[in-house]
């Protein structure tokens, strides 16, 4: 079941226990998602701003944290900086933005309620392996604090048709990185984790 309202912010708490996991912060186990909403600047009824990531008030509030998040958008290099991302011990997993009808593309059974428009979905991109991409999508996880799904996967194919649409944002990838420390002798962050399954993104198979 898709749940619009919880899109963006949905996404980006993922995305952020993702660098939990990847390089050692601490951000959701201090944080939940109802922080994370209100600094995104979501309000019930009404869509967050585009681009809230990269908002002065969200980078300060990452930055007290030691992370930063960016963006990138267009085709020049996206596929490959999408698989570098994935691959890459010093960032997050890789948050894309697609079409709404890739939820259907990808599963047939997914339900969409209301009328939400048909752009700038976000999802996760978990793993691309074997022309398939897994990947998690917190808006069919409309409680988000309690036990997750399994991953969802899709063939490459038609994830890159949908990513390829988005006409607003063409390719958007957006990752969540250490942020460049101030001072020197600081230590270095743990290397990139196993990190396949959604679980990943809970702890003890509660989200926080």
């Amino acid at each position: 079941m898709y749940n619009e309202d919880q899109c963006y912010p949905g996404a980006m708490y993922a995305l952020l226990r993702s660098a939990d996991e990847v390089l050692g912060s601490t951000f959701c186990a201090k944080n939940k998602l109802a922080d994370v909403s209100y600094r995104l600047g979501y309000r019930r009824g009404s869509c967050t701003p585009a681009h809230a990531g990269l908002s002065n008030r969200f980078r300060h509030y990452l930055g007290t944290y030691g992370l930063t998040y960016r963006e990138e958008i267009g085709p020049k290099n996206a596929y490959n900086d999408l698989t570098d991302l994935i691959a890459s011990p010093t960032a997050s997993h890789p948050l894309v933005s697609v079409r709404l009808g890739f939820t259907p593309a990808a599963d047939p059974s997914t339900v969409i309620v209301g009328t939400p428009s048909d752009e700038d979905h976000l999802i996760v991109i978990l793993e691309i392996e074997d022309g398939m991409v897994e990947f998690f999508d917190a808006t069919s996880h409309p409680d988000l604090h309690g036990s997750p799904a399994s991953d969802e996967k899709a063939p490459l194919d038609t994830f890159l048709q949908f990513w390829a649409a988005n006409t607003p944002e063409p390719f958007l990838r957006g990752w969540i990185e250490q942020r460049a420390p101030r001072v020197q002798g600081r230590q270095p962050f743990k290397g990139k984790a196993i990190r396949h399954t959604i679980e990943s993104y809970s702890v003890d198979g509660e989200w926080r």
